[in-house]
């Protein structure tokens, strides 16, 4: 059951930027408004004009931000694939064996050298191979990790807890952290998974105690992602990889939809990241970049999401050509730039490791 909506939210100024400290900013967006889970009040983003990083300015107080998620989308379940329902056995577990333990470190999958020989020639057909790594990717922007020391998994923002559940179906021993606790009740009561309520901040673990970290459509929401990087830096193991994604702002879609663009997600996105404001965000913690990219999947659920806010902002009806004409434009150039290596996709995927 949902909690009843908010009357107001109280908001706070932001004195300096949270990537730079300069205090010299230019508004980006003014005037927005909860386009999805109608919190009352308009907001406004502005953009520092030193290091470009893009983020509210006020924002709601911290002792406020619950109040943004009483109706978020992360307290609905979800339903689990037949994967984490059936064991694996006959084709399916040789073949998804055979992939993830001659490529990805998956050690602990117990199949011959004949198996691994043929799952990697099937691992050409496209089928196969999205569905050997649970439909987590293939390629830039995928989010199979290779398997790592002993095991040992953060998830950040965990929601729902299918992707940790992911995690932990491959062989991973998962922890996940929620600041919601509707969603984390989800999380260990459907998914049984272990969950920390709170901040990664509150939760204290010890020191280099992770091989993997991920965190998912979570850094914009944070009061401080600087501080919370340099804790996930404190509690990875020395060759850790941390992948994280986040809406571009640099994205194409954004360029066209301004404000109603679907990234934008006021109030609870707190920054916008661009390439440049997120690798240097994660040097800062001590990070080394390995790889930044957009994710080819994204953007038609971007493009039409940003296209019905806008319609319903606008008064005006969305079955046009004109539209139709300019969702297929906008994906392909999204998929282009992919192909290319142009950032313009709607959604960042950052990988980066933690060395001495």
């Amino acid at each position: 059951m949902f909690e009843d909506k908010p009357n107001s939210i109280a908001l706070r100024s932001v004195v300096t930027c949270a990537l730079c400290g300069s205090v010299e900013r230019t508004t980006i967006f003014s005037e927005v408004q909860d386009y999805l889970y109608d919190v009352p009040g308009t907001f406004c983003y502005v953009q520092c004009s030193k290091c470009a990083m893009v983020f509210q300015d006020p924002r709601p107080a911290e002792e406020e931000l619950s109040k943004c998620y009483t109706s978020y989308h992360t307290h609905q379940t979800e339903e689990l694939p037949d994967s984490f329902i059936q064991e694996w056995s006959g084709v399916t577990r040789w073949i998804r064996g055979g992939i993830l333990r001659s490529k990805y470190g998956y050690k602990h999958f117990d199949v011959s050298r004949s198996e691994i020989l043929f799952s990697r020639l099937l691992d050409f057909v496209p089928y196969v191979r999205n569905r050997a790594r649970c439909g987590l990717g293939v390629g830039r922007g995928s989010g199979l990790p290779h398997f790592r020391g002993s095991g040992q998994a953060l998830d950040i923002g965990t929601g729902a807890g299918v992707y940790a559940a992911t995690l932990k179906r491959l062989g991973w021993n998962v922890t996940g952290v929620e600041f919601d606790a509707s969603a984390a009740h989800v999380a260990s009561e459907r998914m049984k998974l272990n969950i920390y309520v709170g901040s990664l901040e509150d939760a204290e673990f010890g020191a280099e105690s992770f091989d993997f970290v991920s965190m998912f459509h979570v850094i914009e929401h944070l009061p401080d992602p600087l501080s919370t990087l340099k804790e996930c830096f404190r509690v990875m193991n020395n060759r850790a990889k941390i992948i994280i994604r986040t809406p571009n702002f640099n994205s194409l879609t954004r360029r066209v939809y301004g404000k109603f663009w679907r990234g934008v997600e006021a109030p609870r996105h707190l920054f916008l990241f661009s390439p440049d404001t997120l690798v240097k965000m994660l040097e800062r913690a001590g990070f080394h970049v390995t790889s930044i990219t957009t994710t080819k999947g994204a953007a038609r659920f971007y493009v039409q999401a940003s296209q019905k806010i806008l319609e319903r902002e606008s008064h005006h009806s969305g079955k046009s050509v004109l539209n139709s004409l300019r969702t297929g434009a906008l994906v392909l150039a999204a998929r282009v730039g992919y192909l290319l290596r142009i950032k313009i996709g709607d959604e960042l995927h950052i990988e980066a490791v933690k060395a001495d």
